[in-house]
């Protein structure tokens, strides 16, 4: 991924450390999405080898991609702000 581009993510590793985010990326939430993605694992089913997670609030949509094969996720902020 461009790092560069507009769109806001997060590229982290199975323990939660950061390999890649884009520079519009709001660090602030870096902890709530690491806390989302580990109690999710502990939900969602074992067989499955990519987890999904979408979570919308207000004007924002946060989703988070868990590849469990890889041992990486994806976690990506979309902006439905229309100004």
């Amino acid at each position: 991924m461009d790092s560069n581009s507009k769109e806001n993510f997060m590229v982290m590793d199975d323990n939660g450390f950061v390999i890649e985010k884009s520079k519009n990326f709001n660090t602030s939430i870096y902890g709530y999405a690491l806390d989302i993605l580990q109690k999710a694992r502990k939900i969602l089913n074992d067989d499955s080898t990519i987890n999904n997670i979408e979570i919308i609030y207000e004007k924002k949509t946060m989703i988070i991609k868990d590849d469990k094969s890889s041992k990486l996720n994806v976690c990506m902020l979309i902006n439905e702000d229309k100004e």
